[in-house]
């Protein structure tokens, strides 16, 4: 840009010197070589002669002074324009950067708490053989406790509510945690992951969350009910026995299971 503006000012100021020597040799020609003329050594001639030149001159400076004018600032505008849609495209390089960063730190978040969670299943749901005979798995035994207080009304003591809640309170903070992750996750495609948290709390798992998230009235395990009830992640237990959905029904709306 700054070659193009020099060059544009030689040409410019060749122009107008081009254009003074023009009058100058045409005053030169008519009076000394048409005319046969000399040279005058009247003061008044020569002020009469600079006000020719200037006349002439001066509207012409004045003309191009005023192009040059209107010409800069048209390039400022634009250039002005180029540095402001260069921020805007380097604001919007920040947004999207700011929003991979975040995608990745909620990934990197939810995955690690998935890991956590398979470890917590997979030693729940283990099986273990005495005199190959296999036993009940953790996770079983946990479904069954949870059965007997929820459906069949089993009276037990504050100290064994308490035992029980320790038994699977582990894995039902990770649990919740990983719903109310996917529910904070701010993006579009919030439902994408969501199946992939349902693709793990799953069959038993899912099971042994309703339950214990059902006709509870502790903060966290009524909102880990609310998860469930609105993006409907009760659906995969439907093929459960009729009493047991029966019951969860009393707790859980309908939409739910859909």
């Amino acid at each position: 840009m700054n070659k193009d503006w020099d060059k544009a000012a030689l040409i410019t100021i060749g122009i107008l010197a081009c254009i003074l020597f023009a009058i100058i040799g045409s005053y030169v020609s008519w009076f000394y070589f048409m005319n046969d003329a000399s040279l005058s050594l009247n003061s008044g001639d020569w002020g009469a002669f600079g006000d020719l030149i200037g006349g002439i001159l001066n509207p012409i400076v004045a003309f191009s002074a005023l192009c040059w004018l209107i010409i800069s600032v048209k390039t400022q505008k634009e250039e002005l324009k180029a540095v402001k849609d260069e921020l805007i495209t380097a604001h919007e390089i920040q947004i999207d950067l700011a929003k991979t960063q975040k995608i990745q730190r909620f990934e990197n978040t939810l995955f690690s708490l998935l890991e956590h969670y398979r470890n917590i299943d997979e030693k729940l749901s283990t099986v273990e053989y005495d005199g190959g005979v296999a036993k009940k798995t953790q996770l079983s035994i946990l479904v069954e406790n949870l059965l007997e207080i929820k459906i069949s009304s089993k009276v037990i003591s504050p100290e064994e509510e308490v035992s029980y809640k320790l038994q699977y309170g582990y894995y039902f903070m990770i649990s919740y945690q990983l719903l109310k992750l996917v529910d904070e996750y701010e993006y579009e495609d919030k439902h994408r992951y969501f199946g992939i948290v349902g693709s793990f709390i799953s069959g038993q798992s899912l099971l042994l969350l309703a339950l214990a998230c059902s006709h509870e009235e502790s903060d966290d395990y009524k909102k880990c009910h609310l998860l469930l009830e609105k993006y409907g992640l009760l659906k995969g237990i439907n093929g459960t026995e009729k009493v047991i959905i029966k019951y969860l029904k009393t707790s859980y709306k309908d939409e739910a299971f859909i």
